[in-house]
This record gives C-alpha cells, structure tokens and sequence, in this order.
C-alpha cells in the first residue's frame, strides 16, 4: 500500500511519463529483448549483467509494471471525482414578515464549491447536506439534522412538499468551481436554543424552527457533511458554534477527535 501511495505521488506531480516509458519502453524490451539488448551494451555493461535473466527477475519487472498500472488508474480515478472546498461559515441576519410585523432571526450561513483536481473532474450529482451538532465539553454528538437548505433551491407550500421534495433537498454540483449556499442553523433572538435548519422547516414551521431540531447549551462543535453520487465518503467541515443571548457566532477550528472514545446522543 505504501509502494502504490507513493508512485501515486509521483503520476500525480508529472510522472506519467516516464511510467509509461518503464512500463511499454524499458521494462519491456528488458523482459523480452534482454539477450539484444545485452549484446549491444558496451563490454564493460556485458559483463556486469547475467546471461539470461532468472524467474524471480521476471516476476519482479510483472509486479512493478502491474504496481504502476494500478496507481496510474487510482490517480486518474481519484483526480476526477468531485471535491468539496469550504469557505468560512458565517452568520446573517433574515428578515422575516412584512411591514410593520417583520421580525429578524440569524441564519448560521456556508458557501461551497466543487474543484476537482482535474480540469475534467465530474459533477456531483444529488448533493444533500448533513449536520450533525456535539457537546463540546463531553465530546459527544446530541442532534443530527438531514437535508438542510440549499438557498438557491425552489421553496414551495407544505402541501407540495411530496411532490417536490427531491427538487429542495438535492442539488447537482457542476465541476467549474461555481459557489452554492447552504443554511443550516436557526437562532431566534428571543430564544436560548439553537435549531439546525432542514430546508423543509422554511416551508413547515413558524420562524423555520422545527421543535424537533432544537439544541439547548451554550457551546458546540459542528460538523457539516456533504453527500452525493460521485463520492465514496461524505466531505465535510468542522466549526465551533457559540449560542449567545441574542445571536451566534461560528469560529472555524480543526477538530481532531477520538472516534473510538466518542459517544452518540
């Protein structure tokens, strides 16, 4: 695993090349021409190299070449799948209500982009966005919430939930490094809690809080995830939350955390 990490390294930095070479090139007319090639090195090279080349030889150049084949395709796969890149999460403040009823709540606020490695990367299909809030002090997850709001997604009523549930709970990601908006935190100023926001609260709920979201505590960690077909494995980011009186503040922060010493709420 080590030996196929590191020829990945070096396809990945310009190294197809010469893997070419020693693949259909060197090793080749090696294995196969050895006795030419042999005869039509200086004498001094003549001498140094056996007759004819033993078994364990051969299977050594198969076991190279089989090696560098297989860390080629693995680059050029992994090279194209998509990649999620994070901007800072932020906080905005969302009028809701119409004059003279209008009443401000805060919107904890992340924008995301698909760069894949290669300039012909792929698309993530059916995007959908997880996130998950922890204890911080006891290092243990308390709320998980599914589907949270891409912004730019089509809001309908309640009763048309069903119908278009795919269309605001999924979004593709084009590999041109554009920015989509996710919204997965409520805080009422009127309120101690926090709510994680799925993007069905907007269409179901007062103010967008679904009581079943509702987190109580002062300081968390949070951890947003994005899903899709494209990727093997969720992408996410981790942040700190601080739930003030009026407002929150989310710190972006590397977490590192002991999965085996973790517990779930």
């Amino acid at each position: 695993m080590l030996l196929i990490r590191c020829l990945q390294t070096i396809v990945r930095f310009g190294g197809i090349w010469w893997i070419k070479v020693l693949a259909s090139g060197g090793i080749g007319a090696a294995a196969v021409y050895y006795s030419k090639v042999r005869e039509e090195l200086p004498a001094w090279a003549t001498k140094m190299l056996p007759e004819a080349l033993a078994l364990w030889v051969f299977v050594i150049i198969v076991a190279i070449w089989l090696i560098a084949a297989l860390a080629f395709r693995l680059t050029q796969n992994e090279s194209k799948q998509p990649k999620i890149y994070f901007e800072d999460p932020t906080v905005m403040p969302m009028i809701m209500g119409d004059p003279p009823n209008q009443y401000q709540t805060w919107i904890g606020h992340i924008r995301v982009r698909n760069r894949p490695i290669s300039p012909a990367g792929e698309a993530l299909k059916r995007a959908h966005s997880t996130v998950e809030i922890w204890d911080r002090a006891r290092s243990k997850k308390i709320h998980t919430a599914r589907g949270c709001r891409w912004t730019g997604n089509p809001k309908v009523r309640p009763d048309e939930l069903p119908k278009f549930k795919e269309d605001i709970l999924l979004k593709d990601l084009d590999a041109n490094n554009a920015l989509h908006d996710i919204d997965f935190l409520v805080k009422d100023p009127a309120e101690s809690s926090v709510y994680a926001f799925r993007a069905e609260s907007q269409m179901r709920f007062h103010l967008w809080k679904n009581p079943e979201d509702k987190v109580d505590g002062s300081e968390f960690w949070v951890h947003l995830m994005i899903e899709g077909a494209g990727l093997a494995d969720a992408q996410g980011v981790w942040f700190v939350l601080k739930n003030e009186t009026n407002s929150i503040r989310l710190i972006p922060e590397q977490v590192e955390l002991d999965m085996a010493g973790l517990g779930t709420g």
